[in-house]
Order: structure tokens, then sequence, then C-alpha cells
């Protein structure tokens, strides 16, 4: 999926039954979009037409849209998404999803894509239970990295990895919660990760 392209299991009413099977993997590369039809009921139950994905993924910092159907209003803390199936998909790579439309669930309320790429799973936590998890201080592991660099921050913190002579290798943004940043492919040499504003970690890749 190329950017401006979108990837769908449908666009009409919301039945858990309807999936769209992708049996080679999955790309979504940077601009691409992720479109679920879902619906929430008054009880909080979400239906969502999935994505069966077979083979590896890569998500290089696309966008997930949730295209409710109804139901939106309903969402509460707690409401889970399930939205792909990842029983078969031998490996995920790439920056993830930078961007999720909505932005938000509902008002005092945030995304937990801390599931979404390991089990599938997005879930609505409270937007104050997140504030008082979150520490200040961001987390970066392992500092020596042999293919997936790991990083932890609160919502909305850019991550840029440098090269010692000053060259932007990659970008992302942490949207609260952990993020992994594939460096398979990078040289072996020491690097320099920048979090948000000030911190900045010395990195060696192996």
């Amino acid at each position: 999926v190329k950017n401006g392209g979108t990837v769908s299991p449908g666009d009409t009413l919301v039945n858990t039954s309807h999936t769209l099977k992708l049996k080679k993997g999955l790309t979504v590369e940077q601009g691409g979009i992720v479109s679920l039809p879902v619906t929430v009921s008054a009880s909080g139950a979400s239906k969502v037409c999935k994505l069966v994905v077979t083979g590896a993924m890569a998500i290089k910092g696309a966008k997930l849209e949730l295209a409710f159907e109804s139901g939106q209003e309903n969402i509460i803390a707690g409401t889970s998404f399930y939205l792909f199936n990842m029983a078969n998909v031998s490996s995920v790579t790439g920056d993830g999803f930078t961007e999720i439309i909505p932005a938000t669930p509902g008002e005092g309320l945030v995304w937990d894509t801390s599931k979404l790429l390991t089990d599938g799973r997005l879930n609505v936590v409270d937007a104050s239970s997140v504030e008082n998890t979150l520490t200040e201080e961001p987390k970066v592991w392992p500092l020596a990295v042999q293919n997936e660099l790991n990083i932890s921050a609160p919502e909305h913190t850019v991550v840029t990895i440098y090269s010692l002579v000053g060259n932007v290798m990659a970008k992302s943004v942490v949207n609260g919660g952990t993020i992994t940043m594939n460096m398979s492919n990078y040289p072996s040499n020491i690097y320099l990760v920048k979090v948000g504003d000030e911190k900045v970690y010395r990195i060696v890749k192996k």
C-alpha cells in the first residue's frame, strides 16, 4: 500500500465474519492507510471487519483509520477492537502506525496501542490512567542493538535516529506507549537516538 493508498476489508455493514485475507504478507508505506469498518453497541461491545495476515507485516509510518459505521459515542474505557488476526504473522517491522483516525476515542479517553502489532488489539483506556503510568523519563533499549530498538515515551514524542555525523537515519512518533524501530539494515556503528526535545541516547548497532 503506497502513499495515498488504502487497504480495507469492507465498506458496508460491519459483520465480524467479514475479513480480508492477505496470504503473502502486508506492507503499508508512509502515507498509506489501513481502514477498518467498526461499530460499537450500546453496551460497549465492538464489531470489526478485520484483516487476516499470513507472512511478514511491515507498517512504515502508516495511518490507521477506524471507519465508524455507528456507535463511537458508546466507547468507554475498556472497549477493545480486534483489528488484525496475527496468528500467522511471521514478523512485524517498520515504525508502526504514526497516526490513528480519529485521534482519540472520545472525551477523556486515549488509544492504547501496546498490543496492536502483537495480538492485533487496539484498546481504549482512561487518559488519567495513562498519565499515571507513563513516567516523564523515556526509555530506550537495548543499547547494543541487533535488529530492533524499543522506545517508550509519553504521547506525541518525536524519536529521531542520527548517525555520528548528524545525518537523519529514521524518524517516528511515540503515541504514548512503546514503539519498535527496525535497525537490521543499519551498518554496524554508533548512533544517537533523540527522544523528544532534550534526551539523547548513544546506542551501538552490532
